[in-house]
């Protein structure tokens, strides 16, 4: 099945984090991905249409505060390229791959501006700008 770059790249901008807990001390939620491979297998500057996959995140946060959260990522991508994609050029070699790939992430969130998201305890809807660091693991097996 053939999917649209353009559908791909709606579904990940409509793909939204949700708050499911009762309490905003505690946050998880889901993020649908798209992922596109740039590199020796592609010619071009900009993602191919058959040079993607999807993927999936599951977050899930503990807020300390109005400004301080840890955070926990669980990711899965699939990556792909070819040089069959590039009829003119590249076929004679006939490289290519696919690869899962999976990702770990334990973070810290400072959200710069968190005292004033939070109304006699509730949160509210408003811009907020924050730093995020913290520690990752991959593991990837391309064929």
């Amino acid at each position: 099945m053939k999917i649209s770059p353009c559908f791909r790249l709606l579904m990940l901008l409509l793909s939204a984090n949700h708050l499911f807990a009762q309490s905003t001390k505690w946050e998880f939620g889901p993020s649908l991905l798209s992922t596109h491979y740039l590199g020796d297998l592609v010619e071009s500057k900009y993602p191919v249409p058959d040079g993607g996959g999807w993927g999936g995140q599951l977050h899930l946060s503990r807020h300390l505060g109005e400004a301080f959260s840890f955070r926990i990522n669980g990711s899965y991508m699939q990556l792909k390229g070819s040089d069959l994609n590039f009829a003119e050029t590249r076929t004679y070699r006939s490289f290519s791959f696919t690869s899962s790939l999976y990702e770990l992430a334990l973070l810290g969130e400072w959200d710069l501006l968190g005292r004033r998201r939070y109304d006699k305890g509730r949160l509210k809807k408003t811009f907020s700008p924050y730093l995020m660091g913290g520690i990752a693991g991959i593991y990837c097996d391309p064929k």
